[in-house]
């Protein structure tokens, strides 16, 4: 596991002592807000992927894909894809989120090269992060973070997405 946040404080950039020091200044019986990555096996990621995509998506037939998708630092473009929160009515209860999905993929970008992401894709993991059962906001946060960290294969950001078959 990563830590990535001590409430809301980044810990990238810090020393292990920084963030013991940080630890211990909260308040005997004060709250933490953690905010940590974990690195799961690709198989790992797969399966609970499927198992959370059986509660959260609509679609009746839908396929799981995990995408390594190589990704260059010197890029300007970075993963190169736009994307959109999808929300539902429901009587009575306001919208509820049902995620994150690729608006579309930009032309120069990493995911245009490799070609396999789609327009409408619903993306459920980042590099191991879960995109599932968070507000649209915390998804793109969580998004955005996974983005800028190292997954589980070097030079690559991994994706798991749902697309509709």
């Amino acid at each position: 596991d990563r830590l990535l946040e001590v409430n809301g404080v980044e810990m990238t950039g810090k020393t292990q002592s920084e963030v013991v020091s940080l630890l211990h200044n909260i308040p005997s019986g004060g709250v933490a807000r953690l905010l940590i990555s974990r690195q799961e096996t690709e198989e790992e990621i797969q399966h609970r992927a499927s198992e959370e995509s059986l509660l959260l998506l609509p679609w009746k037939q839908r396929e799981i894909l995990t995408l390594d998708i190589p990704v260059h630092d010197t890029e300007k473009a970075g993963l190169g894809i736009s994307v959109k929160g999808k929300t539902t009515s429901s009587s009575g209860n306001g919208t509820s989120d049902l995620g994150i999905f690729i608006k579309s993929v930009l032309h120069g970008g990493a995911a245009s090269r490799d070609g396999r992401l789609c327009t409408n894709d619903q993306l459920l993991h980042v590099n191991g992060v879960s995109l599932q059962g968070r507000s649209n906001t915390e998804a793109m946060e969580g998004l955005r973070r996974a983005v800028h960290q190292e997954g589980p294969k070097p030079g690559h950001i991994t994706l798991t997405v749902a697309r509709k078959m």
